[in-house]
């Protein structure tokens, strides 16, 4: 019986949905950490009964906070902030690289918040070196802005060890 009194085994239990009133087992819903369910509606019934409060949300609240995220005047108050350069400056070295990115040559930016080109800069010096699609900001970031660690994985996509093992 345990201390919770009648919690059966979550492996094992079946529970009807509320709402359509199918039999099923308990991955089928949601629970909180303390082990009770969260809903007495299966996950697809649950999903679909928040899906109009979610909509009225983006269509509302959401794309309020979304246009604020994204506002210009912001984004050169954040670039300014961060980085000490203008968004004159900013569009200044974007002209300067042809509007690509400085490693790939890319056109579009890849990033899903504003579109624009990330700034690339030196950690210790803050100085910028240029501007970056998200993958190869990313790609650099994870590299810990090491040249010769760069350099060891342009080496290894080059001549991978696999080559050499079964060469023989």
């Amino acid at each position: 019986m345990g201390v919770l009194g009648s919690v059966p085994d979550r492996a094992e239990a079946t529970y009807t949905c509320s709402d359509c009133s199918r039999v099923l087992s308990a991955d089928q819903y949601y629970w909180h950490k303390k082990g009770h369910r969260h809903s007495r509606a299966c996950k697809a019934c649950y999903q679909l009964k928040r899906r109009p409060y979610k909509i009225a949300y983006m269509a509302g609240v959401g794309k309020i906070k979304q246009r604020e995220r994204y506002d210009p005047e912001k984004r050169s108050q954040s670039i300014v902030k961060s980085y000490g350069i203008s968004l004159e400056q900013y569009d200044h070295l974007l002209a300067a690289q042809n509007g690509e990115c400085a490693i790939c040559g890319s056109k579009e930016a890849k990033t899903k918040r504003n579109g624009r080109f990330c700034l690339d800069h030196n950690h210790q010096t803050g100085e910028v070196r240029g501007l970056l699609c998200a993958p190869c900001n990313r790609g650099v970031g994870l590299l810990g802005d090491d040249p010769e660690r760069l350099k060891k994985a342009s080496d290894y996509l080059l001549t991978p060890p696999s080559r050499k093992a079964w060469s023989c």
